[in-house]
Parts: C-alpha cells; sequence; structure tokens
C-alpha cells in the first residue's frame, strides 16, 4: 500500500512495509520465508509448544492486537502509524505471496472489515488522523482485491460496504426530513466521501 509507505517518513526499518523486514516468525507465516529464516514448520512447532496454536491462530493473534491498538491508541499517532504500516506489511505478505487471502479467513480480520467507522475505531475521528484514517481504508480495500472471485472475500466485501450505504442511507433520510444541513450529516458526508474508490485499487 503506497501510502504505507509514506507514512514511513523516517525510514525506520522496523515499520516498513516491505516483507523483507517482517519479522522472521511472520514472514513464515504469511509468505515464503527468506533463506536466511527458519523453516515455517519451526515456528509453528513453537507456537503449538507454548501452547499459541497454528499459524492461523498466531496471526489471528496479531491482527486481534492490531485491531486493539486502532481502538485504545487513537490519540498517539506514532501508535497508530506503526500500526498501520504493520498491517500494511502483512497484507502484502512475501514477495510473490499475498497474504491477504489468508488473513480474510480470519474472524479477527473480518470484524475489522465490517467495523471500520468512528464508531468502533475512534481514530478515524481524531483531528489530524484523516491520513491514518485513509491508509487504513486503502488496506482493507487492497486486502479485498486481492481475491475478487474468492467466496470469503465476497461476503467480506458485502461487510465492508454495509457501514458506508448506512451512512448514505441515513444522509437520505436526513434529506427526506429536511434535516440534511448538520454538523452531524456533515461529517457523515466527508467520511463517506474519504474513501478510497475500489476502481482505483483493481
Amino acid at each position: 500500500v503506497d501510502s504505507a509507505v509514506d507514512l514511513d517518513e523516517g525510514g525506520d526499518e522496523a515499520t516498513s512495509r516491505s516483507p523483507s523486514t517482517l519479522p522472521a516468525f511472520l514472514q513464515s507465516l504469511v509468505g515464503k520465508p527468506r533463506a536466511q529464516t527458519l523453516p515455517p514448520e519451526v515456528y509453528q512447532g513453537i507456537f503449538k509448544r507454548i501452547g499459541l496454536g497454528d499459524h492461523k491462530a498466531v496471526l489471528g493473534m496479531v491482527i486481534a492486537k492490531i485491531v486493539h491498538n486502532l481502538r485504545a491508541w487513537g490519540d498517539d499517532h506514532e501508535v497508530i502509524r506503526r500500526t498501520l504500516v504493520l498491517l500494511a506489511t502483512l497484507v502484502q505478505g512475501g514477495v510473490g505471496s499475498p497474504a491477504g487471502p489468508m488473513l480474510l479467513q480470519l474472524d479477527a480480520t473480518q470484524e475489522l472489515l465490517r467495523q471500520h467507522t468512528g464508531a468502533a475505531l475512534p481514530f478515524v475521528e481524531v483531528p489530524g488522523n484523516e491520513r491514518f484514517r485513509t491508509t487504513l481504508h486503502l488496506t482493507l480495500c487492497q486486502m479485498l482485491l486481492m481475491s475478487p472471485d474468492d467466496s470469503e472475500a465476497s461476503g467480506a466485501f458485502q461487510g465492508f460496504m454495509r457501514p458506508l450505504l448506512e451512512a448514505l442511507r441515513s444522509l437520505h433520510d436526513a434529506d427526506a426530513r429536511g434535516e440534511l444541513f448538520t454538523d452531524a450529516n456533515r461529517r457523515a458526508l466527508i467520511g463517506v466521501c474519504r474513501y478510497p474508490p475500489a476502481r482505483a485499487r483493481a
């Protein structure tokens, strides 16, 4: 996700989206491991031995932590920036092996796709976080568009669009009542218009 690269203004390798900078254990889960890393089976054996479960369970924990950061640290720009870069890096996966389809199988990812508005993720409404909000939505759109024919992606896309459709219906109803021109509706309309068009990522 290009905007995730832009977020990493300091060039900090620990937060770059490049798959080669993922921690070795994450790289082994979401893509082809680098030559100098241990085989995926080694990490998966370690995870099971310490009670973390299989690779999907571990990825689910990582996504759950990402969601927690987005919910609890909305006013800390550095935490949000690093969290979004990590999410974009996970979606990119390994070289030639995007992890989006795998992430779509996780309950935590499905929840994030269904609940990405200010009600669930307060950081998107914090002043100064507009760029972070756009990055989140670009990353989610990219994940959905990696496998457009996949049933998981199809169902997830419908869930992703539901909050937007609800916002538009609410604006339509407000207009019918002659109550469209309020600050709350203005913010809602701006929020909908900030979502990246799907065709831009196709």
